[in-house]
């Protein structure tokens, strides 16, 4: 891995892939009776206001729908500009045996990325920058890692960075490599520190 690229970890389910737009239809499909949008999920936890007793089962049940269907969140396509500069980490929470739905989904969308993990405990993968939807995924992650949440109405709790968009992260990395070089330039920091 070159020095002066970033280790970038992405999060996928409100990030990159717009899943509770498939959880809501999931919900309809179970015989919910309200078609929920984006604005309504206040909380992360949408079996509170689905009032879903199982979510791991509904997660299997309705897995294709949740995680094979839904589209991209929005300038997810730029991924690819990330790429070029730095090293992409897919950080993702996903029930055991649906790996493979995100993997598909990935390269169905043509998001590239280095390498992929599939885990509950995000802190334990070595990053410079972690993108999540889940405050509690920010805090847990080490104090030298940048944490930037990206915007959705269950997180206005977290007070640190913020997007919008992945247009947004993208502007938000290139301007940290520019304030990078520039800190390199004046003679602040050694090549070898960045």
């Amino acid at each position: 891995m070159e020095k002066n690229k970033l280790e970038i970890g992405l999060d996928v389910d409100g990030v990159l892939r717009n899943t509770f737009v498939g959880i809501a239809h999931a919900y309809l499909l179970g015989g919910g009776y309200k078609l929920y949008k984006w604005s309504d999920f206040t909380d992360y936890d949408f079996t509170k206001m689905m009032n879903i007793n199982k979510k791991e089962e509904f997660f299997r049940k309705y897995a294709e729908t949740i995680f094979s269907k839904p589209r991209p969140m929005p300038y997810t396509h730029l991924v690819s500009k990330l790429a070029e500069d730095n090293n992409i980490h897919i950080v993702t929470s996903q029930f055991k045996g649906l790996e493979n739905l995100t993997i598909d989904w990935l390269q169905k969308h043509n998001i590239p990325y280095d390498t992929i993990h599939f885990t509950w405990d995000k802190s334990q993968v070595k990053l410079d920058v972690l993108l999540d939807d889940l405050p509690k995924n920010l805090y847990s992650m080490p104090q030298n890692t940048i944490k930037v949440c990206y915007d959705a109405p269950y997180n206005h709790s977290w007070k640190g960075n913020r997007v919008h968009n992945m247009k947004e992260f993208v502007e938000f990395i290139n301007k940290f490599h520019e304030d990078r070089k520039e800190v390199e330039r004046l003679g602040l920091l050694r090549p070898d520190e960045c």
